[in-house]
């Protein structure tokens, strides 16, 4: 891998739980958690009905070192530069050196 290869920057976003101030209720969020540079690849793309709405979904593989990827779960989302937000589904941790793996999707719910 080049260091070229990872040339998108994005924003690793960890699930939350606040309380609304008027209602007293838990409210699941997103608070930012640090920063990270990827690569990303599409890997495709289907339309879904969701809540009776039909939407697009996209799916991605992303990488990016172990050193600064290794605590990401499937607790955690990353958004991009324009917005997009991208819901994490897997992460290969590899061999522990090297590269990290995450599969993630947009376009549904929240991403």
């Amino acid at each position: 891998m080049r260091a070229g290869d990872l040339n998108i920057r994005m924003t690793i976003q960890a699930r939350t739980l606040t309380t609304d101030t008027a209602t007293g209720q838990r409210v699941e969020s997103f608070a930012d958690a640090g920063k990270i540079w990827v690569g990303r690849r599409y890997t495709g793309g289907a339309e879904v009905l969701a809540g009776g709405v039909e939407r697009t979904k996209q799916s991605f593989q992303f990488w990016a070192h172990y050193s600064s990827a290794k605590n990401i779960t499937t607790a955690h989302r990353l958004t991009d530069a324009s917005g997009a937000i991208y819901n994490v589904q897997g992460v290969d941790l590899g061999n522990g050196k090297g590269l990290v793996t995450i599969t993630a999707e947009t376009g549904l719910n929240d991403g």
